[in-house]
């Protein structure tokens, strides 16, 4: 069995002030803790965690911190491995100037300078680093503004009003092509959307929209199933529940190779006792249909209207420092 770890990031900006404070993300943070211990088989001790309400300088969320150990983790593992990211904060968008970009914006997460302000982390910084990788790679963004977070070559997006019944577009954002053909990314809101910092009544604990959205359909598929089943029911929730957002999943091939599997799944799998194979009760037909290109669009969408889930803070702020 190859090695698991995973990045945690937790901010709240209560020391930013009142304008930029959220009240659940530290909450995600630690239910995706538990559930990658209690269900993935994760140590402790190989979850790095990031929040902003500690002073612990090597634990606290600055850019330094935030990328030289996502860097750091990444680049040392194989084929074999796993890296599991979980990131939940403030997102934005940021002007790009470069060709990447269909949109002709990077897509931001909002985290801190060495003097404990805030600043952004690119896109584009990502994908540099995911160029180089080897391992099985999920990442979660639960941020505003976060669709393409990573610059991923394919881009599926749930549209249950289609009339053909094709419930998925599938669509090529870019030509950044990555070796690593296990890389899934799912995004709280596509990229002109903004996130809802929401409420969880069965714990009565502030937490994020996709998170709430994530723990539930992962537990309801009994921890085992495909990033594109679960993107299809993460989705599904975001409408039954009444979020205006759409989440949006990204991958660096035209066909998901990710998925979650229990940690004793895994080791039959491993052990060859179990085919690597879903059972008919976990295959459900997706239809999917390919759409052309991104087409340019320069201009900025308007903030969206809160919904009855969404408590003062969307997870947006225009306010920006750089490094």
């Amino acid at each position: 069995m190859g090695k698991k770890y995973a990045i945690l990031i937790g901010l709240n900006y209560k020391r930013l002030g009142k304008s930029w404070e959220l009240y659940g993300c530290i909450n995600d943070m630690l239910m995706m803790q538990n559930m990658l211990i209690d269900a993935y088989g994760f140590q402790k001790e190989n979850i790095l965690i990031f929040r902003d309400d500690i002073n612990d300088p090597d634990s606290f969320p600055t850019y330094y911190n935030i990328l030289d150990a996502f860097r750091k983790t990444v680049l040392s593992l194989n084929e074999d491995d796993e890296f599991f990211w979980h990131y939940s904060g403030h997102g934005s968008l940021f002007d790009d100037y470069g060709v990447n970009e269909s949109d002709n914006q990077d897509e931001i997460i909002i985290v801190y300078n060495k003097n404990k302000k805030a600043t952004a982390l690119l896109d584009d910084t990502f994908n540099e680093i995911l160029q180089l990788t080897k391992c099985k790679i999920t990442m979660i963004f639960d941020s505003c503004n976060s669709g393409t977070m990573g610059d991923l070559m394919w881009n599926y997006k749930y549209d249950a009003s289609r009339s053909n019944n094709k419930t998925i577009s599938r669509s090529q954002e870019n030509k950044l092509t990555i070796a690593n053909s296990n890389i899934g990314i799912f995004s709280s809101a596509r990229d002109k959307e903004l996130a809802a910092d929401a409420f969880n009544n069965e714990f009565q604990i502030s937490m994020g929209a996709l998170t709430m959205a994530v723990l539930t359909c992962l537990r309801n598929n009994n921890h085992n199933v495909s990033h594109l089943k679960l993107y299809v029911d993460i989705c599904k929730y975001m409408i039954e529940n009444g979020y205006e957002q759409r989440p949006q999943y990204t991958c660096s091939t035209k066909v998901p190779l990710g998925k979650f599997m229990r940690s004793d799944i895994y080791e039959l799998v491993e052990s060859k006792l179990l085919l690597d194979e879903p059972s008919k009760e976990q295959i459900e037909t997706l239809s999917i249909v390919d759409t052309p290109p991104t087409i340019k669009d320069n201009t900025r969408s308007e903030s969206r209207k809160r919904n009855k889930h969404e408590k003062k803070h969307s997870r947006k702020t225009m306010r920006m420092y750089f490094i």
